[in-house]
């Protein structure tokens, strides 16, 4: 009896381990049908030292990627502390602050920049922010945007110039992209915001907070005061559970979105700030308290990339990834820099 007792178990762990691989392979069929657009920009700091290096990846294989040495930039452009990001497809619009070696009277100040294979220009100066978590750079169709505080600027990306185009209130409002403006909240509103016109797009349920689109121009992601995140439909309101956690939204794909889970507690993360799904049973990564995370809207997939998070570049690109071409700029803007160390 015992023998068939054993013949029986190893049958049912053999029968579920190729049912296992069945469903695990039907899953990536399934995620395979929903391929993600665009180029996901995002930090990744060298584990050996301070250095961090900028990348350029791919949406739908993040082990395909392009690393760009910024502390070549850092060391001998003279352009000090990095504090944002944002790759056009050519170069490079840098937030830095003064280098403190080179201009200590200068070092609390903040310069933009923009950096190709033909140099570094400085395209404005002694600007201020001293709140990160609300500042950064915008892409909305062909209109780049740059928010400090309350403060929203346009940068003109054929002169490089830039224009003071809006004062929030509130310095802690977050914008997103939208058509060739931005959307931001105002109490229950979400206005959208565009060439000196500022409307109500659609309103909100109490005591919820506007987190960026879900799917651009359909539904959105509100939080709740509890840190529960709901999917809501612009059309007629309704809601639906998305998560128990709160995310910071980083930007949008036609059906992707980059998200970092935030922990429930202000203590920092725990064991248990993970969100589990079905689908990590056949693979699927989980959304991890401080871990960015790429989600396809259309097939719940789910991958973590696994580098220190960043505030304020990490950012959905509108520009198919190219590798060849990235490594093309990063050998020019490297050699560049090379040469200026010479």
């Amino acid at each position: 009896m015992k023998k068939y007792f054993l013949i029986g178990i190893l049958a049912m762990v053999i029968s579920g381990t190729l049912i296992w691989h069945v469903e695990h392979k039907r899953y990536e069929i399934y995620v395979a049908s929903s391929p993600l657009t665009g180029t996901i920009l995002t930090w990744k700091t060298d584990e050996k030292s301070v250095r961090r290096n900028l990348i350029l990846l791919n949406p739908n294989n993040p082990n395909d990627c392009v690393e760009f040495e910024f502390y070549l930039i850092n060391k001998y452009h003279g352009i000090g502390h990095i504090s944002s990001v944002f790759f056009d497809g050519e170069g490079f619009y840098i937030i830095s602050h003064e280098d403190e070696e080179l201009n200590p009277t200068k070092s609390g100040q903040l310069n933009l920049s923009y950096l190709s294979s033909d140099g570094i220009v400085k395209l404005a100066e002694n600007l201020i922010c001293n709140n990160w978590a609300f500042s950064g750079f915008v892409k909305s169709d062909t209109t780049l945007f740059m928010k400090l505080e309350n403060n929203l600027y346009e940068i003109d990306t054929d002169t490089k110039s830039l224009h003071n185009v809006k004062k929030f209130r509130d310095g802690k409002v977050q914008v997103y992209s939208y058509n060739e403006g931005i959307v931001y909240q105002n109490n229950k509103e979400v206005r959208f915001y565009t060439k000196g016109d500022d409307r109500i797009l659609f309103y909100i349920p109490d005591r919820m907070s506007f987190d960026g689109w879900y799917e651009m121009g359909k539904s959105v992601l509100l939080e709740t005061p509890d840190r529960t995140t709901y999917i809501m439909n612009i059309i007629d309101s309704e809601l639906q559970l998305f998560s128990e956690f709160s995310f910071v939204n980083y930007g949008n794909s036609s059906h992707g979105i980059l998200l970092q889970l935030m922990p429930k507690g202000g203590g920092g993360a725990t064991i248990f700030d993970t969100d589990y799904t079905w689908s990590f049973l056949l693979g699927n990564d989980v959304f991890t308290a401080f871990v960015i995370s790429i989600y396809n809207t259309n097939t719940g997939y789910i991958k973590n990339l696994y580098y220190p998070y960043s505030d304020t570049t990490s950012s959905w690109l509108d520009i198919p990834y190219d590798k060849e071409r990235f490594t093309r700029i990063r050998q020019e803007i490297t050699e560049m820099a090379n040469a200026r160390k010479m």
